[in-house]
């Protein structure tokens, strides 16, 4: 976006223009030394949304140096933005439209002093977008932490087996039971279902995903819970406490640990509201995904 250079008067907005062009440059060039500070940031999103942080205050400041016919232009981008931002049921958003149908039809000399007025509605809308975008990397984050803590936990429970086979026994009181698997296989089963899982997951992503990538993770989430799932349900089963099912032979065991791998999938449905709920509050005009709004000025 070009800048009207009879605009650029205030040496202290050239300044602070200058400054956020640094900022954005100093994110896009952005070199991590070490791997703790790559999962730090990772963590935290300080760089994305340093970056994000410059870009929206640049193109506030924008709206202070760029000509009246630019600004004007922009005028329905500000309304979009704030359509995309704000809540239907939002007492703000009627206002602010209101307020934009006026200024796109007002004379310079009214446009001029609005100018201030205008910045105000795109960090309203940037700064809507921005929590949108905090409240996916922390329900990310959520996702992350408790499936690797799920992992490390099914990784003991197999070495522990290894190590004392009676720690953990599957093999069910009834005649004939033949050669039980191992904790390991059953789990391994598991992982199989919970991957099944993660496809139809995968399948349902419909072109959004965002700086964060939360489906991904959703998916990703459905492995390690396969296993858990998986090896439980089968702990159960032998333990004859499903009155419906009774303790399997050996061999039979690894279909039911595929199985309940992926019977998670009804279960975790709930979850992929909740990150649905997260994820169209984060999305733009442009996302494939958004239903066509109304015109936000009109």
């Amino acid at each position: 976006m070009t800048v009207d250079p009879m605009r650029v008067e205030n040496p202290i907005e050239e300044r602070i223009l200058s400054e956020y062009r640094g900022a954005m440059r100093g994110s896009v060039e952005k070199s991590y030394t070490s791997l703790s500070e790559h999962l730090r940031d990772w963590r935290s999103g300080e760089e994305i949304e340093r970056f994000w942080r410059s870009f929206h205050g640049a193109n506030q400041t924008l709206l202070v140096l760029q000509g009246e016919a630019a600004v004007r232009a922009r005028i329905p981008e500000i309304g979009s933005a704030l359509a995309a931002a704000l809540r239907s049921d939002d007492p703000r958003l009627g206002a602010y439209k209101k307020r934009l149908a006026a200024l796109q039809s007002a004379p310079g000399a009214k446009l001029e002093p609005a100018r201030t007025e205008l910045r105000t509605m795109l960090a309203t809308a940037d700064s809507t977008s921005d929590t949108a975008h905090a409240d996916i990397r922390s329900w990310r984050n959520l996702l992350a932490m408790v499936g690797a803590f799920v992992t490390i936990l099914m990784l003991i429970v197999a070495l522990l087996h290894a190590i004392h086979p009676s720690f953990l026994s599957l093999t069910a009181q009834i005649p004939n039971a033949g050669e039980t698997p191992e904790v390991w296989e059953i789990e391994l089963f598991g992982l199989i279902g919970g991957a099944l899982s993660a496809v139809v997951a995968l399948i349902r992503i419909q072109g959004f995903a965002g700086a964060y990538r939360l489906p991904v993770y959703q998916a990703a989430f459905r492995l390690p819970v396969g296993v858990a799932t998986g090896l439980v349900a089968v702990i159960l089963l032998q333990g004859a406490l499903f009155h419906a099912v009774s303790p399997q032979k050996g061999s039979a065991l690894a279909a039911y640990a595929v199985l309940f791998g992926f019977s998670q999938e009804l279960v975790l449905q709930f979850l992929d509201r909740k990150a649905a709920q997260l994820i169209g509050a984060a999305r733009t005009q442009n996302d494939p995904q958004t239903k066509p709004a109304s015109p936000a000025v009109q």
